[in-house]
C-alpha cells in the first residue's frame, strides 16, 4: 500500500476532499503547459509540460513536500494546500477514481451504521481495508477541520464588519 511514495495516501486524501467533478477545463486532454506552483532556483515559475496522470501526481507529489515545509496558518494538512492548488494545473476528473470513490462509500457506510466493512475480528480484516480506513479517516477530519476553520474565519469577518 505504500505505492510511489505515499501517491496512494495522497489519492485517497484527495478523493475525499475534491468537491466537484470536471465539465470540461483547459486541463482535460493531455499533453498541456502549466505554469508550476513551485518556484524554482532562479525564484520564477517555470512552464510544465504534463504529458500523463503521472505527471500530474508527480506535482502533487512535490507540492504535498513543499506545504510539508512550509508552516501554514491558513491549514493543519499539507494535504488541503495541495488541494487549493489543484485548479492551477489539474482537472479534478485526474484526481478523482471510481475505486476510491466506492471505498469512501463503503467507509461511510460502515461509521454511519456501525458495521464492519468485512466478517470476522480485526485480524481478518485485509491489511489494504485498515491503510484505506485510516487514510479516509483523516482525510475526513482534514476536510471537516477545513470546514471549521472556514466557519471561523467568516465569523471573524462578520464580527470586525459589525465593530
Amino acid at each position: 500500500m505504500s505505492t510511489a511514495g505515499g501517491v496512494q495516501k495522497h489519492k485517497y486524501q484527495l478523493n475525499v476532499l475534491v468537491k466537484e467533478v470536471c465539465a470540461g477545463c483547459r486541463w482535460c486532454n493531455f499533453p498541456y503547459k502549466a505554469k508550476s506552483t513551485i518556484r524554482d532556483e532562479k525564484g520564477s515559475f517555470p512552464l510544465v509540460t504534463y504529458r500523463n496522470e503521472d505527471d500530474v501526481w508527480e506535482m502533487i507529489k512535490k507540492l504535498y513536500n513543499e506545504a510539508s515545509k512550509l508552516s501554514n496558518d491558513m491549514s493543519d494538512d499539507p494535504i488541503v494546500d495541495v488541494l487549493y492548488q489543484l485548479p492551477y494545473f489539474c482537472c479534478p476528473n485526474v484526481i478523482l477514481d471510481q475505486e476510491i470513490q466506492d471505498d469512501i462509500s463503503m467507509y461511510v457506510y460502515c461509521e454511519d451504521t456501525k458495521t464492519q466493512p468485512f466478517p470476522g475480528t480485526y485480524g481478518d480484516v485485509p491489511a489494504k481495508w485498515l491503510h484505506i480506513h485510516f487514510f479516509l479517516k483523516n482525510a475526513i477530519s482534514a476536510r471537516q477541520a477545513e470546514y471549521r476553520k472556514k466557519y471561523e474565519r467568516k465569523l471573524k469577518q462578520k464580527s470586525k464588519r459589525m465593530q
